[in-house]
């Protein structure tokens, strides 16, 4: 339970935008559920018409891209659900 509120306050932290906590952002759920991601990838190239973020979870072999489709840091959770 420890763990839990300590990553909730590390999402309330690094994750909030505005008047959204960083808790309710994808990115914040994530964090939550999972923990600190094992690697992270980024791109912040200006060509490109978004940048993204992806989050590597090698014991449970899985990996999450958050997609910022506007520029404003409000990423999006893009794979592994399409919404």
């Amino acid at each position: 339970m420890i763990e839990y509120y300590k990553r909730v306050a590390f999402a309330e932290e690094n994750f909030s935008r505005g008047t959204s906590g960083g808790w309710r952002s994808d990115m914040g759920m994530i964090y939550i559920l999972f923990g600190r991601p094992d690697d992270i990838s980024r791109s912040m190239n200006p060509q490109q018409s978004y940048n993204y973020e992806t989050w590597y979870y090698f014991q449970i072999n899985e990996e999450f891209r958050f997609v910022d489709d506007f520029g404003f840091g409000d990423y999006r959770l893009r794979t592994p659900f399409m919404y």
